[in-house]
């Protein structure tokens, strides 16, 4: 647009650079003019621009701010005035030099440079610009304004202040932590890191303090664990062995600071624990040449000691040894026998880690138990084999110890029920001291009841029974059970008085 005064011919022109708009009221310049005389930076800008009149108004967006400008008179003697509002907010109209923050919390600045054609030619007048600078940092730190809108001046360095110094849009990033102390030995360094604008403590600091023997801990932090300059005589297990081990035979190396007297050791799992020696006016023994023990299979808790005179030193390892295999007693059921999903295992070990049962198509595994009352172990499997009701099937167990040793069962063929029998009569009465009973199932049964926790028997191997059992005097409360081959039952509870 274009705004005739008088003789004059006014250009406005608006432009928006990197979060910072400058409105200029210029005549007879380019915008490149504009920008190096007025804008102060070399190179290409990056800017939109829009040519006002006088009563003309434009709105940009900046930063999310509605920012709307009018322009209220154009003159060539008095600086030119514009109003704006920020968001539809109005704000008063501002002097060249003035500055007025918003309620968002950004800031305006007028300045300004008006240029214009009089009768001499190209004049510089009043100067006058509208600037904005946001509350947020985009690309640049500190935005200060000056005459002719120079950039913002860039702060290279990012600091631990909760702002974006360098504005990358990151704030406080790639800090290094503040690190001071040792970490020889025990000690530790303090660390402090940039957090919530300041520095704080993530890892305090721990200390040297006094030199203690035979903890294998540098407590003075100079590098040197128990030295010997404070402990005169230090036993040291050059060779620990594995926790759980499948060889009886067990390597020793042990080493004493100086020549001691006799180094020996004892296993405090024995049941009469007792010193075993090793050697006699010696330094070592293993560290030289290979040394061996051997050891029953079992826990083991040794103790070496070193004995010079009245000074004693000692040290302490752990560890199992198992070099046999597990050994299987007894699975169950029997060949050619009858299941209803209930499998069962008895061996003999003392660290079973894992067994898992083979049974049709599909296998399933546990850890179980060990009882140290009893010297044959057993464990239970219940699988629902429902799907093979009716068939036959093959199992079988796979064990394992905790050394790795491994066992296996022979694979048992097995028929497969799992359908409960049904008591399907059930009558009785009582007369001169006897129960009469016809009792009848939808399979053959072994057909038995319980009292007081006692079990009796009706028959086995039956599909009914009908006959009288003598029951004393009194009150009788009996469960009555059928069971099938398979283990498979139905139970009915029954009460009756002899009188």
């Amino acid at each position: 647009m274009q705004a005739f005064w008088g003789c004059f011919e006014i250009k406005i022109r608006v432009i928006v650079w990197a979060g910072i708009f400058c409105l200029l009221v210029l005549s007879g310049y380019s915008l490149e003019d504009a920008y190096t005389q007025g804008c102060g930076s070399s190179g290409e800008p990056s800017y939109v621009y829009d040519i006002l009149a006088e009563n003309d108004t434009v709105v940009y967006e900046i930063d999310g701010f509605d920012f709307e400008v009018w322009v209220k008179s154009i003159n060539d003697l008095l600086p030119s005035t514009a109003e704006f509002s920020v968001n539809g907010e109005e704000t008063q109209p501002l002097g060249i030099g003035e500055i007025e923050t918003l309620p968002s919390g950004a800031s305006v600045l007028v300045l300004g440079i008006l240029y214009y054609e009089g009768d001499g030619g190209i004049v510089r007048g009043a100067e006058f610009v509208l600037a904005y600078q946001s509350s947020l940092c985009h690309d640049f730190s500190t935005c200060e304004f000056y005459a002719g809108c120079s950039p913002c001046e860039i702060t290279p360095n990012e600091t631990c202040n909760g702002i974006d110094d360098n504005c990358d849009g990151e704030i406080d990033e790639n800090l290094p932590d503040i690190v001071s102390g040792s970490d020889v030995g025990v000690c530790q360094r303090e660390i402090r890191r940039c957090e919530g604008g300041s520095y704080q403590t993530v890892q305090e600091e721990i200390g040297p303090s006094a030199e203690i023997c035979d903890d294998d801990l540098d407590n003075d932090c100079n590098g040197v664990a128990d030295d010997l300059s404070i402990c005169p005589l230090k036993l040291t297990i050059n060779y620990v062995p594995d926790k759980i081990s499948t060889n009886r035979t067990i390597k020793f190396n042990i080493s004493a600071s100086t020549k001691v007297g006799e180094i020996f050791y004892i296993d405090f799992m024995e049941k009469t624990p007792r010193e075993r020696m090793l050697c006699r006016d010696c330094g070592e023994y293993g560290f030289s040449a290979e040394k061996t023990k051997s050891f029953r299979d079992g826990l083991h808790n040794v103790t070496f000691y070193a004995r010079n005179g009245s000074i004693n030193k000692s040290k302490s390892i752990s560890f199992l040894t198992d070099s046999k295999a597990p050994k299987i007693r007894k699975t169950y059921p029997a060949r050619r026998k009858y299941t209803n999903g209930t499998f069962v295992l008895e061996w003999e070990e003392l660290n079973m880690e894992k067994i898992t049962l083979h049974y049709g198509g599909e296998q399933t595994s546990k850890a179980c138990g060990y009882n140290p009352l009893e010297k044959t172990q057993s464990c239970t499997f219940t699988a629902n084999i429902n799907q093979y009701d009716g068939r036959n099937m093959t199992y079988w167990f796979d064990i394992k110890d905790v050394a790795g040793n491994k066992g296996s069962s022979k694979p048992v063929f097995v028929y497969v029920d799992t359908t409960r029998p049904v008591i399907t009569q059930l009558d009785y009465y009582s007369g001169e001291g006897r129960v009469y009973f016809n009792i009848s199932a939808s399979e053959e049964v072994n057909l038995k009841y319980l009292e007081a926790g006692r079990e009796n028997t009706f028959c086995l191997g039956c599909g009914g029974y009908l006959g009288s059992k003598f029951f004393p005097t009194g009150g009788h409360n009996l469960l009555v059970r059928a069971i099938d081959d398979a283990g498979n039952k139905d139970e009915r509870a029954i009460s009756f008085d002899i009188s």
